[in-house]
């Protein structure tokens, strides 16, 4: 056996093959796993701020999750909510007030087609 090992050189074509054959399908295997890994996280990052605290919520009302939990949860993902952008307000002049109780409808219009006489 030690006679066989002695035979091969590392300069041999066969070794060098081989050398270059795993070491090639070790660097194609992690290529592989990184590419894989990349999608995976760029998966899980598509759930919007909304949609995880609107997730939370529901596993707070179960009762899943305590209020404590989702307290903490709610204070991180709140300052990633876009918020709802107000009208812009000319200079120097209020806002809109809108009376709490809005006019109500007109009445409908008088009917003006006759009955056909019997």
């Amino acid at each position: 056996m030690a006679a066989c090992w002695a035979a091969l050189s590392f300069l041999d074509p066969r070794v060098l093959t081989v050398t270059a054959l795993l070491s090639g399908s070790l660097l194609a295997g992690a290529l592989i796993i990184a590419m894989v890994d990349r999608w995976r996280k760029r998966q899980t990052n598509f759930a919007q701020p909304h949609e995880q605290l609107a997730s939370f919520r529901v596993l707070y009302e179960r009762g899943e999750m305590s209020e404590e939990e989702y307290q903490r949860v709610r204070a991180r993902l709140t300052p990633k909510l876009k918020p709802t952008p107000a009208a812009p307000t000319p200079t120097g002049a209020a806002p809109e007030s809108r009376p709490e109780n809005p006019p109500a409808a007109p009445p409908p219009p008088p009917d003006t087609r006759s009955e056909p006489s019997v």
